[in-house]
């Protein structure tokens, strides 16, 4: 066992787990710790661990944006590639191909990096709703009441 002493706003780093343990305040007998996590990594008091707590909810069930989020970076996406090709049109009637290159490959670069976004949130979304469907399978249909 290491044992380390830390004083009030000081921290302890787990740099393989990306966790940061801040020192809040200490008293006699209790210390307050404020832990830095990401999503993935289970944080337990020594006692919920022992009773073999489990959290309520996937760390990924957090941090999945909405529907109304995604539809919103759509809309801004769409939005930023509309302008860019009426700056491109611009550029067209003003003889400067050159530059019509550069606004297209941004604008192509964008679009691709939206497309990887969306695919990734479906790919977080979709062992859930495989799961929510055996769910429903084994459940049966259900009866009108």
């Amino acid at each position: 066992m290491l044992v380390l002493t830390r004083r009030p706003h000081e921290t302890i780093v787990f740099p393989a787990f990306q966790t940061t343990v801040h020192v809040v305040s200490a008293q006699p007998h209790s210390v307050r710790l404020g832990v830095e996590a990401p999503a993935e990594v289970r944080v337990l008091t020594g006692e919920a661990a022992e009773r073999g707590v489990r959290p309520t909810a996937e760390p990924s069930d957090f941090d999945a944006p909405s529907l109304v989020q995604l539809d919103q970076l759509v809309q801004k996406r769409l939005d930023i590639a509309r302008l860019g090709l009426t700056a491109m049109r611009r550029r067209l009637d003003c003889g400067q191909e050159d530059d019509v290159e550069i606004i297209r490959k941004k604008i192509d670069e964008d679009l691709h990096m939206l497309q990887r976004r969306i695919r990734r949130e479906v790919e977080k979304a979709a062992p859930r709703t495989a799961l929510i469907r055996r769910i429903e399978i084994h459940a049966g249909p259900q009866l009108p009441r």
